[in-house]
C-alpha cells in the first residue's frame, strides 16, 4: 500500500511539472523569451481594469525595429533572430518595474505595458529604450536612419481610463508609432488618450 502512495506521489509530481513547462512555453514568445502576444492581450486587459477601478493612469508603448526586413535581406534570418533577441534583452533591462510587461507584439514589433505610468514616464521608458538599442551598435547597412539597428517608438497614456476604451489606447499608441515612422524613424512620438 505505502509503495502504491509512493508512486502515486511520483506520477502528481511529474504532471505537475509537465503543467509547469506547458504554462510557461504557452505564455513565452520562443525565439525572444519575454511574453507573447496572449499574454500581453491578457494583461493589457488586467491592467486597463485596475486603471479604471483606481483611476491611476496607464501607459502602452509599441516599438518596431526600423527596416527589420532590410536587415533580414542583408544578414539573413538567423542574425534577425540574433537582433530580434537582443532588443528583447535591451526592453527587459530598461522595464525595471516587477508589475510592467514586456512583450512580443509580432514580427519585429515589441510591447511594453507600464502601468501606474504617466505619459511623462512612459516618454522616458521609450527614449531609454530607444538609446540603448542604438547603444548596441548592430551594424545595418541597409537602414536609411541610422548604421546600426534602431527602433521607432509610440506611446500612448491614459490618465482617467472611465473616458474611453482598452482599443483607443492600443490604436492611440499604433497612431503614436507610425507617426514615428513618418517623421523618419528612430523617434519616440507620444500621445495622450
Amino acid at each position: 500500500m505505502f509503495r502504491v502512495f509512493r508512486e502515486r506521489e511520483q506520477v502528481e509530481k511529474e504532471a505537475g511539472e509537465r503543467t509547469a513547462i506547458l504554462t510557461e512555453q504557452a505564455s513565452t514568445d520562443a525565439l525572444t523569451g519575454i511574453a507573447n502576444r496572449r499574454v500581453f492581450d491578457a494583461q493589457i486587459r488586467r491592467d486597463w481594469a485596475i486603471s479604471e477601478r483606481t483611476q491611476r493612469p496607464l501607459s502602452l508603448i509599441l516599438i518596431d525595429v526600423d527596416y527589420f526586413k532590410q536587415f533580414n535581406d542583408q544578414h539573413g534570418h538567423l542574425e534577425g533572430d540574433d537582433c530580434l533577441r537582443a532588443v528583447a534583452d535591451v526592453l527587459v533591462a530598461c522595464v525595471k518595474r516587477p508589475g510592467d510587461v514586456v512583450a512580443r507584439y509580432g514580427g519585429e514589433e515589441f510591447a511594453v505595458i507600464l502601468s501606474d505610468t504617466d505619459a511623462t514616464g512612459a516618454q522616458r521608458v521609450a527614449e531609454n529604450v530607444r538609446c540603448s538599442v542604438e547603444a548596441l551598435a548592430i551594424q545595418h547597412g541597409l537602414s536609411e536612419v541610422a548604421a546600426v539597428v534602431a527602433v521607432s517608438a509610440g506611446t500612448a497614456t491614459t490618465e482617467h481610463v472611465s473616458t474611453g476604451e482598452l482599443i483607443d489606447l492600443v490604436r492611440a499608441a499604433d497612431t503614436a508609432l507610425y507617426e514615428a515612422k513618418a517623421a523618419g524613424r528612430n523617434l519616440v512620438t507620444c500621445v495622450a488618450v
